[in-house]
């Protein structure tokens, strides 16, 4: 009992030293480099509403004219009228952001990269102040319409490639990636006046993509890297609800023309400086 406690102990000290070790070695083996990003990417899908209700009118009388002086009155009986609705709702979009990322290459060309593509809070809002007025100029009423919104987007890319052709001497280079981006999307409408209802939703969605790559050696510290990314929609979970307590549960989720996989292209470029240089190994003496 004791001899496993004491192998359970030396395993607890030693494994993390080993494995911080085994990570120094690893990146001392690597060419790293960090980078400002500018990523371009499409609007995502509209969500759209759909409802639909009757309603009925009472009982009228109606004085129908025939003659200057004379008329006859008609009785318009109850009657029912039937309402569709159908409301488009552009979701929360991230077009252009600036974000930043950190590659390690080796010496064989091999890269990991992990990038920070979409970060952005935002809020907005919109106001419309009524006066209503009588003839005399009085205000009788006073009545304001708008909304307030707030967004916020987050994702983050891994890549996996190779550069093709020398570092230190071809001042093009060109390579091939495959990569996996999980982006989360927030967004709230919240109306200013008492007859709307508000919007709240949360999308997610992980796409996958194989990325062609083009670099250019500005110096010996700076290149330059253009990528074109078609994204592969590969899951998509989440919705925006209306927070209406008249709509049922169904009626309250929008609904998109869309089913995974889907493809949209993105484009981002890369302005990198190298901070570390891989070290060479050593040979061993015969």
């Amino acid at each position: 009992m004791k001899r496993l406690i004491t192998l359970a102990l030396v395993l607890v000290f030693i494994l993390p030293f080993s494995a911080a070790a085994q990570r120094s070695k690893w990146l001392k083996k690597q060419n790293v480099r960090v980078a400002t990003t500018f990523n371009y990417y499409p609007a995502v899908d509209a969500f759209t509403y759909f409802s639909e209700f009757s309603r009925e009118e009472d009982t009228r009388l109606i004085l129908s004219y025939r003659e200057p002086n004379a008329g006859t009155f008609r009785v318009v009986g109850s009657r029912t009228t039937d309402y569709e609705t159908t409301t488009t709702l552009l979701s929360p979009s991230q077009l252009i952001s600036i974000g930043g990322s950190v590659q390690f290459e080796n010496r064989e060309g091999i890269f990991q990269e992990l990038a920070l593509t979409k970060f952005a809070i935002s809020k907005s809002s919109f106001r419309q102040d009524i006066y209503v007025f009588d003839d005399m100029g009085n205000t009788i009423d006073l009545y304001f319409t708008g909304t307030e919104e707030r967004m916020a987007a987050f994702a983050f890319r891994y890549e996996l490639g190779k550069y093709f052709g020398n570092p230190k001497y071809d001042i093009l280079r060109f390579g091939v990636a495959v990569s996996m981006e999980p982006s989360l999307y927030t967004f709230k409408r919240t109306p200013y006046d008492s007859g709307s209802f508000p919007y709240r939703g949360r999308i997610f969605a992980l796409e996958a993509s194989l990325i062609p790559v083009a670099t250019f050696k500005l110096s010996k510290k700076v290149s330059l890297d253009l990528k074109i990314i078609p994204n592969l929609t590969i899951a998509s979970f989440g919705s925006i609800k209306a927070e209406n307590p008249i709509l049922t549960e169904d009626q309250k989720e929008g609904f998109r023309d869309f089913e995974p996989p889907a493809l949209n292209v993105a484009y981002s470029i890369l302005l990198r400086y190298q901070i570390q240089e891989a070290k060479r190994s050593r040979r061993r003496k015969p």
